[in-house]
């Protein structure tokens, strides 16, 4: 039985018919996943010295994150937990959900499973916990540009926006001649219901340590940061 075949000017307007309901769809789901980052601070009017003084009084920080490092071709990645106070870091660092690291720094002294090089305690203690405790200089001198103020002293560099006294880039000045830099970039909020202006919950989601062919990449997924110092339990 023969069948009678549509018209041209069918077959060119059906396709139209099954791609608009397509495209709508499309456009909803696309919509519906971006990701709305938050407003950026704005501290003007707010005394920068003054909210380095609130800054001051934090006492410990806890973050969890993923973690990624690369020395020339060599490549690894996991998640950490982390535990950080002016005087201690305890770090411990997850492959596939196994422990694959532990860090523990004490005034100074670290100590490590596996034993780390030289190159990589650098970045792994002094750039997390200069990382995290970025105001924490001590003499430092200040000065500014149009953008951004800077603290400086004789072992580190920090340059800071001047909108939203957030970090943007840090230089460690080592005792061999060498620097460490650290770059910061998207920021996040641990209370959107705060007030901008009179809370410390703004943090800077992802540091970059550099040094030499070492480069050690963090991605904070929680961030808090405390007025006090927990109490360690009993092993």
């Amino acid at each position: 039985m023969l069948m009678k075949r549509s018209s041209t000017s069918e077959i060119e307007i059906r396709p139209r018919h099954i791609l608009l309901p397509f495209l709508i769809i499309a456009t909803i789901l696309l919509s519906s996943c971006s990701i709305k980052k938050p407003a950026l601070p704005d501290m003007t009017g707010v005394s920068f010295s003054q909210y380095m003084a609130r800054l001051n009084d934090i006492q410990s920080i806890n973050a969890s994150m993923g973690m990624g490092y690369e020395a020339g071709e060599i490549t690894m990645s996991g998640d950490a937990a982390l535990e950080l106070t002016g005087s201690s870091l305890d770090m411990r660092i997850y492959h596939l959900g196994f422990l694959a690291a532990e860090i523990k720094e004490q005034n100074g002294v670290v100590n490590s499973k596996p034993r780390l090089s030289r190159d990589r305690a650098l970045l792994l203690v002094d750039g997390i916990k200069y990382g995290f405790f970025w105001w924490r200089l001590n003499g430092f001198d200040l000065s500014e540009t149009d953008t951004a103020f800077i603290l400086a002293n004789p072992s580190r560099k920090v340059v800071v926006d001047k909108k939203t006294y957030l970090p943007i880039e840090q230089t460690i000045f080592l005792d061999n001649g060498g620097q460490a830099v650290i770059h910061y970039q998207n920021p996040q909020k641990t209370d959107n219901d705060a007030d901008v202006k009179s809370d410390l919950s703004w943090y800077q989601s992802e540091m970059t340590l550099k040094y030499k062919k070492h480069t050690v990449t963090t991605y904070i997924r929680s961030y808090t940061a405390s007025k006090t110092i927990p109490l360690k339990k009993e092993q």
